[in-house]
């Protein structure tokens, strides 16, 4: 994928502004017509030829604030593992997600070691 310079999405929106079409617009700066709307839109909303986000990949189903929540559900005990916390705060998200959420703010499965008892009440 070609990244369209600053001075290009400039020349761009220069050459909308005299009213020139999409393709031909894209005929003299030598970019596909499409580009050219979608940078012509871009432009009307934020007025900044360098500040481009960046949108590769999949958007996440949990945000960062999810998986905060999780955790803290996780730490004052509401919830024992990652299924209760899924099917109590997110229920049209898988669990293997949830525990996705929960392994990159740091808590990590574990199998707790069996104790024995210290009386035989207990």
């Amino acid at each position: 994928m070609v990244v369209t310079t600053p001075t290009k999405r400039a020349r761009i929106t220069e050459l909308k502004d005299l009213g020139l079409s999409d393709r031909e617009v894209g005929r003299r700066i030598g970019v596909d017509h499409k580009t050219v709307g979608r940078v012509y839109r871009e432009h009307r909303v934020k007025h900044d030829f360098y500040n481009i986000p960046r949108r590769c990949g999949r958007p996440h189903r949990l945000s960062k604030a999810d998986a905060r929540q999780a955790t803290m559900y996780l730490a004052r005990g509401h919830a024992q593992d990652a299924a209760d916390v899924c099917r109590q705060l997110f229920p049209t998200v898988s669990a293997s997600t949830v525990r996705r959420a929960l392994k990159d703010e740091g808590i990590h499965s574990a199998v707790r070691c069996k104790k024995p008892a210290l009386t035989k009440k207990h």
